[in-house]
């Protein structure tokens, strides 16, 4: 089976193709989302556009390797936390735009970006084995890095899932459709919490993440796509696809 924890259990053929699937869609909806961005020139469509290219990126290498190892020790780390800031930091721009600044000077998705870029680089730096090597020659534990990607992943998850809520009930600038969003959010929550859990737990229990893991993270990503074709507020068009405003 493709997926498997690194001590080799296998991992679930439904899984396998669900993975690939995702694949797929996170291709066509990158590029959708780039051509968004060249006719519109919307800061969240270019965002999401290298978010779903990170996600494009990761599982790729995963499906490749067999192994969701090159995701949670790597390079691919960082991308990971990448991917979920930038979809984060996108809502921020959709809902905000430029005029909502950070202490007056720069705008919260501006801010955000920020904090996403310094965390992806430090989380994908201590990735490296060459850097944990040449700066921790007595080695380096993984719980260090996975408490910050557990803090990232739950600050993002807030802005996510909370972001729709709010412009749903509170300023009525979306309809219910943006809870498609908050939902991608939860799950994406979920799978980063497993993901964080990874190597911080006994094989046993690993083996059992790792078979479940995929879940959340596919109907995670399946949601934002959807929740963003189908929200009009920061809705991309794929040709063929309409919806009913």
């Amino acid at each position: 089976m493709l997926f498997q924890y690194p001590s080799g259990q296998p991992g679930s053929g439904v899984a396998d193709i669900l993975i690939w699937i995702m694949i797929v869609v996170a291709a066509v909806a990158a590029f959708f989302l780039l051509v968004e961005y060249i006719n519109t020139h919307q800061t969240h469509h270019l965002l999401w556009a290298g978010a779903f290219i990170g996600i494009w990126i990761v599982f790729h290498q995963v499906t490749l390797l067999g192994t969701f190892g090159v995701a949670m020790d790597s390079v691919g780390a960082g991308i990971s936390v990448f991917s979920s800031g930038a979809i984060a930091t996108g809502l921020l721009y959709a809902v905000f735009g430029k005029e909502k600044k950070l202490l007056g000077r720069i705008p919260i998705g501006m801010a955000w970006l920020i904090v996403t870029l310094i965390m992806s680089v430090v989380v994908g730096l201590f990735g490296l084995s060459i850097i944990r090597s040449t700066w921790f020659p007595d080695g380096l534990p993984y719980w260090p890095v996975a408490v910050i990607e557990m803090i990232v992943y739950t600050a993002n998850a807030v802005i996510i899932v909370g972001l729709p809520i709010y412009t749903t009930l509170k300023t009525k600038e979306t309809e219910k459709s943006a809870y498609i969003m908050s939902a991608g959010g939860l799950l994406w929550t979920i799978a980063g919490i497993f993901w964080s859990l990874m190597y911080t737990i006994g094989d046993d229990l690993a083996v059992i993440l790792v078979t479940i893991l995929v879940y959340p993270i596919v109907f995670g990503t399946f949601c934002y796509v959807f929740g963003m074709l189908y929200e009009k507020k920061w809705r991309f068009d794929i040709p063929g696809i309409e919806f009913e405003d």
